[in-house]
């Protein structure tokens, strides 16, 4: 459907006739009569409407879009505030005064098994002691070879005083 509007009704240029006032007043009112009940009002009413609602829509769309991007957001930031926590808390766990003499790749190895390394239930110490124990290294249990006491100078040297 073709719709024409006229110019006055575009420009807001609508002049009454007449040269009295009342029929000058009549004149405006049949115009806005005329007007109301074209084609033209009445497809601008329908297209302002539609607007109205598309513009709802989207502004309640955007709305809810910026606020799932600002959780996701505000998730993220904790996720890594406690990812990277994590490793601090771990460091401060494994680097005590008593142990200040680790060497940084030790310390890295027993950072590196804490914070991605496999809970301590599933762990299969097993073949690790296997191996070590295998390597002629021995247990923290094992006493390991008796030292012989050493015998006191004057004892070892009994016999040379005899001679003198």
């Amino acid at each position: 459907m073709r719709v024409q509007l006229s110019k006055e009704w575009i420009t807001g240029t609508i002049q009454p006739y007449g040269n009295v006032r009342e029929k000058q007043v009549t004149s405006l009112r049949k115009k806005i009569y005329d007007h109301r009940d074209s084609g033209s009002h009445k497809q601008a009413i329908e297209l302002k409407k539609e607007a109205g609602n598309e513009k709802l829509k989207t502004v309640v769309t955007d709305s809810q879009k910026q606020h799932e991007d600002s959780t996701c957001k505000v998730f993220r930031t904790a996720y890594y505030i406690a990812e990277c926590g994590r490793g601090f808390s771990q460091m401060n766990i494994i680097c005590t005064p008593l142990r200040t003499c680790l060497a940084v790749e030790n310390i890295s190895t027993l950072l590196f098994i804490a914070i991605v390394g496999p809970p301590l239930n599933l762990w299969q110490p097993l073949p690790y002691v296997k191996s070590w124990l295998a390597k002629g290294r021995h247990a923290a249990t094992d006493l390991g070879k008796a030292k012989s006491a050493k015998p006191f100078p004057e004892e070892s040297r009994v016999a040379l005083w005899k001679c003198f």
